[in-house]
């Protein structure tokens, strides 16, 4: 695969709550021809990926900047482009509510 995706979640937001992996993703599994574990990833979109989700992290554990909260980003390695897109909470989600 030549794409990945980061998503940022916040459950200590309790005025307005983040949505959480299973707002997402909520059904259970995925197709088996869809996971990475089957179709492989090419190494250094992992390493984008991981370098995106850092700054991510920082932001939200050293309060500083705007994490993307609730923002799904994927990357495309193949044309080098980020398209994004805002999850919202799911009001039947088991997890967060």
């Amino acid at each position: 695969k030549l794409t990945g995706q980061l998503f940022v979640m916040d459950p200590r937001q309790a005025h307005t709550p983040s949505p959480c992996y299973a707002c997402l993703y909520p059904e259970e599994g995925q197709d088996e021809e869809l996971r990475c574990a089957t179709t492989g990833i090419l190494a250094p979109v992992t390493g984008v990926i991981g370098c995106m989700q850092a700054v991510e992290a920082i932001k939200l554990i050293a309060c500083f900047g705007q994490p993307a909260i609730g923002l799904l980003q994927r990357y495309d390695a193949l044309s080098g482009r980020w398209q994004s897109s805002r999850v919202t909470t799911n009001n039947g989600c088991p997890v967060c509510r």
